[in-house]
């Protein structure tokens, strides 16, 4: 295991220990869409057996390689709410049009609650430094992802999307990185 895969375990384990409450028992099905080095994946299928997870890439590091399901990053290969959970681990603004495929895909196939980890700001000096690490920490860990100027959320754009889809905010944890912030949020759909 590399340096960043061991430093992305021990990040993951802390995000885990905040969010198993959440997770529903098995048999109810989480998806969990992005894997990064799997150490979250891991753990959220610890708890809960009926877990799939999906990416559009497995890298050379990745611990759990039999477990993900590739697919093309565009429409989720799954039937209208599918899971009852689905998570989202730094993995939101990777994603080109993050908000629509939030809209689109990430509310179609689930049925209960969505556990979104992201990085926000407040301001453009935040974002330019919350994008910019972005970008390094996933070079340096040999992680190739695409980085989507638009696809990040500030603060407040995710507070207002989450309230212009009707959706209730269970828990939003905020936790400054940096200039930036680390967000749990725990959102249950209508």
């Amino acid at each position: 295991m590399n340096t960043f895969s061991q430093l992305f375990r021990e990040r993951e384990k802390v995000w885990f220990l905040k969010l198993r409450s959440f997770l529903p028992v098995s048999p109810e099905g989480v998806l969990k869409i992005g894997n990064g080095f799997g150490h979250l994946s891991e753990m959220v299928r610890s708890q809960n057996q009926n877990t799939t997870v999906v990416d559009v890439a497995v890298f050379q590091e990745t611990v759990n390689k039999d477990h993900v399901m590739l697919y093309d990053g565009g429409k989720l290969p799954f039937l209208d709410k599918s899971f009852d959970t689905t998570i989202l681990n730094l993995t939101l603004h990777h994603i080109k049009d993050s908000r629509e495929f939030f809209e689109n895909e990430i509310l179609r196939v689930t049925k209960k609650r969505v556990v979104l980890i992201e990085e926000t700001y407040d301001n453009l000096f935040q974002k330019i430094h919350l994008v910019f690490r972005d970008w390094w920490m996933n070079s340096k860990a040999g992680q190739d992802c695409d980085i989507h100027w638009a696809s990040y959320f500030s603060r407040s754009e995710m507070t207002r999307f989450i309230q212009d889809h009707g959706l209730r905010l269970v828990v939003r944890e905020t936790i400054r990185h940096h200039s930036y912030f680390k967000e749990l949020l725990v959102i249950d759909l209508p």
